[in-house]
């Protein structure tokens, strides 16, 4: 099945959605009018949307599974954290303040959690930032700001060898251009307005990935009560459906 097929086709066999007698099909119009709706039911239409696009946006991106983040009270890196044992060291790319990723290293410094900057183009370099407690690699390509390329392969294999979680901040690509988890990464992330919704209305994040690591952040996502819009879901489940077409414009015009 090719890449815009899975981004527009709805997921079907779905216990909850059948339940509701909605087809395996999300809402078809959005809940502009929520006042009519009691909060059980928005909350159940909420639940059904976020499952099936969280259904899509894994299949997109190869993983196992996919959580989405509400990211207008809380980053998406948030739930990443998450994942960090006690003491963790993390290695992070030198990139400007204005990087995506920088988000990422403010939280790092906010909550103590020790880190180490390494040129990520400088592959014979890494080595240098590893500790005893080096937990995870977190990169992005390509860098924001010079657009150079990361060897996201490579980096599979330096992660497997020394016991660390690849990270890839997808957010630049998107996955009908690059599908990180296929390259040796465990995770991949999107953060923001990027070009799943490209709206600053639908500010989402996403998580992608295997199974584990992600119940885990699907249960912190719960303990922090994120609420979905139904609008929202609608309006990135319509984003997905021209995800190709503004892709291969934005290359051709590149």
């Amino acid at each position: 099945m090719q890449f815009e097929t899975q981004a527009i086709k709805s997921n079907t066999g779905s216990d909850n959605l059948s339940a509701l007698n909605l087809s395996g099909n999300l809402l078809p119009v959005p809940l502009l009018n929520q006042s009519s709706f009691s909060k059980r039911a928005l909350s159940a239409f909420s639940e059904i949307g976020v499952s099936a696009l969280e259904q899509k946006l894994a299949k997109l991106e190869c993983a196992e599974m996919a959580c989405l983040w509400q990211e207008e009270n809380s980053s998406v890196w948030d739930g990443l954290l998450h994942t960090l044992p006690e003491k963790a060291h993390v290695l992070i790319p030198t990139l400007p303040d204005s990087a995506p990723l920088s988000a990422f290293q403010e939280l790092l410094e906010k909550r103590n959690i020790a880190y180490s900057t390494i040129d990520a183009l400088a592959t014979e370099t890494w080595t240098e930032g590893l500790t005893e407690g080096s937990h995870m690699l977190v990169l992005g390509s390509p860098l924001f700001s010079s657009l150079n390329i990361v060897d996201l392969s490579f980096a599979g294999m330096f992660a497997r060898k020394h016991n660390l979680l690849l990270v890839v901040d997808n957010s630049q690509n998107s996955p009908y251009l690059q599908q990180p988890l296929k390259l040796g990464a465990d995770i991949v992330i999107h953060s923001g307005q990027n070009f799943l919704s490209k709206q600053p209305i639908a500010p989402f994040g996403l998580i992608a990935g295997k199974k584990p690591l992600l119940e885990s952040i699907k249960s912190f996502r719960a303990s922090g009560d994120i609420k979905f819009s139904s609008f929202d879901l609608w309006f990135l489940e319509k984003s997905l459906e021209t995800l190709h077409l503004r892709l291969e414009r934005q290359s051709l015009n590149a």
